[in-house]
């Protein structure tokens, strides 16, 4: 029960003899450190994305190139004062109409923004800002692992609705 406390407090109810886990908000949420150094991020992507039309409320890593377009980032973040990255992108970002909140834009190659707001940082050249070829590699593993675990609950189709059920106070795999 030690992980589940830890990481969902008090959102862990009990009915009929079977967990179930409530719904915590993102901003709320206890990290668990076996994500490493991706725990500390709302998106994480190892290689090129296009974000478009949206927001991520959080911190962004990109290790590819990423394309960004009528975009936010960081909304819900504190204002670092210029000490904390909030989009760290590790090759060529294309940034055209958003704002980057909270903290600083890094970027590992190239770089061309238009209209982008960044009122609490700074943008600057930094390459060896993440290691994502370490942290991909650390992450597959992990992954490899979990799925190694065995399954030890059940899961349901009920009317359109899929209905986990843990049958261990401590962990539940599915």
């Amino acid at each position: 029960m030690r992980f589940f406390d830890e990481l969902w407090g008090d959102n862990l109810t009990t009915k009929r003899g079977s967990t179930r886990l409530g719904l915590l908000e993102l901003d709320n949420r206890v990290v668990p450190a076996n994500l490493g150094v991706a725990g500390q991020f709302n998106a994480f992507i190892l290689n090129d994305a296009y974000l478009f039309n949206s927001d991520i409320e959080g911190r962004v890593a990109i290790g590819g190139s990423a394309l960004i377009e009528n975009y936010s980032v960081g909304a819900l973040l504190p204002n670092s004062h210029g000490t904390s990255d909030s989009l760290i992108v590790g090759k060529w970002l294309g940034f055209n109409y958003g704002q980057v909140n909270g903290g600083n834009i890094a970027y590992g190659e190239s770089i061309s923004l238009n209209s982008v707001g960044v009122p609490h940082g700074t943008v600057r050249f930094d390459n060896h800002v993440l290691d994502f070829a370490g942290t991909k590699t650390d992450l597959i593993n992990k992954s490899a692992a979990f799925a190694a675990l065995p399954s030890n609950g059940s899961v349901a189709n009920n009317w359109g609705n899929l209905v986990l059920t843990g049958h261990n106070p401590g962990v539940n795999v599915f």
